[in-house]
């Protein structure tokens, strides 16, 4: 197996992970909401007049405080629970990223390079590290509040303008669905930062130990990729160079360039170009969606003739 392929496969084995994480974490949205319904239909069944449940009703002898006591408490569960499985996927992708770097190169190169296991304050620094100025930590506590306060809003708003169980219903839906869309641009966009982070870290182990290379960034070849991203896609750096976007950020790999507006929803990738095994493939979105692989070619030249079977 080349190098290219070895890296095709580790990408497929990360995103793997990265799916199953996002489906626990609707598994947990899903138990939480149902949990949630099951404590407004309460309140409503005892407090509502004609299925009207008023504002007014609520705030009688502190049941509107208690309600939003007993929400808060389920909402951090819930986000406590995400965080848990974010971070857990993040450790394991750096690592998983790192040591299947570390096999591709010793397996294709022949070559015995040292390499170690990885000491957990590594990891857990690589798991924590800040984009625009919060850790991994702080994002997802600024998250957590904010579905806290939106959940709120949108009872007391209902609450106001007199509406049903149903309404209110669909009131909550609409925050949970939001937040989970929110929790799993988190996800992928950790795992990706980390996965492309644990790459970088095992090629300059590699490089240490005498195996010469430069980096490349590669985008991903679809129409979702940013275009200051596509106009990287194929630029060679040395590995302690960085990469300059075109918006003038700068940082040494994809999802790592100090600005939120270009690490965010990132999917590009780093690869090691080491004389005599420069990639011959890569990995392209074709018809109806589908990865295929074709021979390697920059992103112009992949929108220029526009992937077909």
């Amino acid at each position: 197996m080349s190098l290219d392929k070895q890296f095709d496969r580790i990408d497929k084995i990360i995103n793997k992970m990265v799916a199953g994480t996002e489906r626990k974490v609707a598994k947990e949205y899903a138990k939480s909401l149902k949990t949630i319904y099951g404590e407004l239909g309460a309140i409503y069944a005892k407090y509502e007049v004609e299925g009207v449940l008023t504002y007014a009703e609520m705030t009688k002898y502190n049941r509107l405080a208690t309600l939003f006591d007993s929400i808060n408490g389920e909402l951090k569960k819930v986000t406590s629970e995400t965080a848990k499985l974010t971070k857990t996927l993040s450790a394991d992708v750096y690592e998983a990223s790192y040591f299947r770097t570390a096999y591709a190169f010793e397996t294709e190169l022949q070559l015995k390079l040292g390499y170690a296991l990885i000491n957990p304050k590594v990891i857990e620094a690589a798991v924590q590290n800040p984009i625009s100025g919060l850790t991994l930590n702080e994002r997802l506590a600024q998250r957590r509040a904010q579905i806290i306060i939106q959940t709120k809003v949108e009872i007391t708003q209902g609450l106001i303008q007199g509406e049903s169980y149903p309404k209110m219903v669909k009131r909550i839906k609409g925050v949970y669905e939001n937040d989970l869309s929110k929790s799993r641009r988190i996800i992928q966009t950790e795992a990706h930062r980390v996965q492309v982070d644990g790459r970088f870290q095992s090629m300059l182990h590699a490089e240490a130990r005498g195996v010469a290379m430069v980096k490349v960034w590669q985008a991903a070849l679809d129409d979702r990729t940013r275009d200051i991203h596509a106009s990287l896609d194929g630029q060679k750096r040395a590995l302690d160079e960085d990469f300059k976007s075109p918006s003038g950020a700068e940082g040494p790999a994809p999802g790592q360039l100090g600005a939120a507006s270009e690490d965010i929803n990132c999917r590009c990738a780093i690869r090691p170009d080491v004389e005599g095994y420069e990639p011959q493939t890569r990995a392209a979105r074709g018809e109806e969606g589908k990865t295929i692989t074709i021979p390697y070619q920059t992103y112009d030249e992949w929108f220029k003739n526009r992937v077909r079977k």
